[in-house]
């Protein structure tokens, strides 16, 4: 009997060994076991129970099955919760990806702002630094302004040359009294009275071209064309007069009425082209003193000069000359007029000789 029921419990610590060395096994496997094991312990309380026992063994079962389907349901239930949260989840990262980051604030670019304070690419995962990126728009910037600004330059340079208005003025001269107060609509009669035959003029006395140049002694641009003008027109003297007028920009070149007064007073005593020259050739002194020596220079007579320089009839002569170039739309300096042509600018010696020729030519 002993030796009966150590090979019975071998047999079942066997069983239990198997079972739980393979957790695989099912449940009704499991079952089975238990059934059968309830068989062997209880083999006599069987014949003496008789259907009492099949009943057991039915509650058993359905005991055993019971609790496997609580268990099922349970971990399906679980399984279904985890896949509904990460489907969630997706969804929610698509939103994102459609309409920008919500926590970052950034459109949705590729870049994601790291805790670092970097930005990375969330498609390399590379870092892509902000002052970088400010360094290559910075960089690309000054290459722009390098480019326009040669450019702009090369323009201003072109337009000197060829003789138009200068460029570097223009903004000055935006704001000079001359520009604001200009005549835009030039009559005849404000071209007829360009030719005083009182004011300073050299060349033909029955010209077929009248050249008149309103010039400020302080215009570093009427320095570079006064050469050449002159040398032009004494090559054509026979056909060709210049006449000068009086047009100083206080506001741009201070000291500037006071050298036309000097001129003024300079031509009153036969002196005119020497003084002119000397002027231009001293732009940068016109102090009283300066003009007083510049006189000496040329040999005037002091006295008289000093006197001409505060008399009401020098402010008066070079106020009118202003005017009359004002009325004729002159608006900066050097400005000619071509047998009433307006010209602006100081011409080179190849575009004054084109246009002698071409006003001579009657084109």
């Amino acid at each position: 009997m002993n030796s009966s029921d150590e090979s019975e419990d071998g047999v079942c610590c066997q069983k239990k060994i198997r079972f739980q060395a393979d957790p695989r096994r099912s449940s009704k496997s499991r079952i089975s076991w238990s059934l059968r094991h309830h068989e062997v312990q209880d083999g006599s309380a069987e014949e003496k129970t008789g259907n009492r026992d099949g009943r057991v063994k039915e509650a058993l079962f359905k005991a055993a099955l019971g609790a496997e389907d609580v268990a099922f349901a349970a971990k399906s239930r679980a399984k279904a919760r985890a896949a509904l949260l990460k489907q969630n989840s997706r969804r929610q990262e698509n939103r994102q990806d459609d309409h920008g980051d919500g926590d970052n604030g950034l459109p949705h670019i590729g870049l994601t702002l790291a805790p670092d304070g970097h930005f990375v690419n969330r498609d390399t995962m590379g870092p892509m630094s902000v002052w970088k990126t400010l360094g290559l728009l910075l960089g690309v910037l000054i290459l722009v302004g390098s480019l326009l600004f040669a450019r702009q330059t090369y323009t201003y340079y072109q337009a000197i040359r060829s003789g138009e208005l200068n460029p570097l003025l223009d903004q000055q001269l935006e704001s000079s009294v001359s520009h604001l107060i200009a005549n835009k609509s030039v009559s005849q009669a404000d071209l007829d009275l360009l030719a005083d035959p009182t004011a300073p003029s050299i060349g033909s006395a029955s010209p077929t071209l009248t050249i008149v140049e309103f010039l400020d002694f302080g215009c570093p641009f009427c320095r570079q064309a006064f050469e050449p003008v002159r040398e032009r027109v004494l090559a054509h003297q026979e056909n060709v007069k210049l006449i000068v007028r009086h047009f100083p920009l206080e506001d741009l070149h201070p000291g500037a009425t006071h050298a036309s007064y000097a001129a003024h007073c300079a031509q009153e005593q036969g002196k005119f082209w020497p003084y002119h020259d000397k002027l231009y050739l001293n732009q940068m002194s016109f102090t009283d003193n300066d003009l007083i020596r510049f006189a000496r220079e040329v040999g005037l007579d002091l006295p008289a000069f000093n006197a001409c320089m505060t008399a009401p009839r020098t402010k008066q002569v070079v106020e009118h000359d202003q005017a009359v170039g004002l009325s004729a739309g002159v608006e900066g300096t050097p400005t000619f007029f071509f047998n009433g042509v307006k010209i602006q600018g100081a011409p080179s010696r190849e575009a004054l000789e084109y246009l002698i020729n071409r006003f001579l030519n009657g084109k």
